[in-house]
């Protein structure tokens, strides 16, 4: 049974920004499996819940993005996310 990759890093900076105008860098590393080589995709969480995709599965660990502005009532927070794969996924 093929195993995810253990846990890594990921970040995005800045950790503030404009909407739509402020480019925000998703970088992951660190992440470990015999299954090389692994690929990334950087999503967020929409004001509605849903995931939406940034970049597709790419073997590059880190890109420039544009982000909206999340509700107002959370802060204007914007979930970020980086998923994982090796090889076999």
């Amino acid at each position: 049974v093929n195993g995810a990759p253990l846990p890594g890093n990921f970040m995005v900076t800045p950790k503030e920004g404009i909407e739509l105008k402020d480019r925000f860098t998703f970088a992951a590393s660190d992440w470990q499996d015999i299954d090389l080589p692994f690929t990334y995709q950087f999503s967020y969480v929409s004001s509605s819940s849903n995931l939406m995709v940034l970049r597709s599965k790419s073997e590059s660990s880190y890109g420039s993005i544009l982000l909206p502005a999340g509700l107002e009532n959370n802060g204007y927070e914007v979930v970020c996310i980086a998923e994982i794969f090796d090889s076999l996924a």
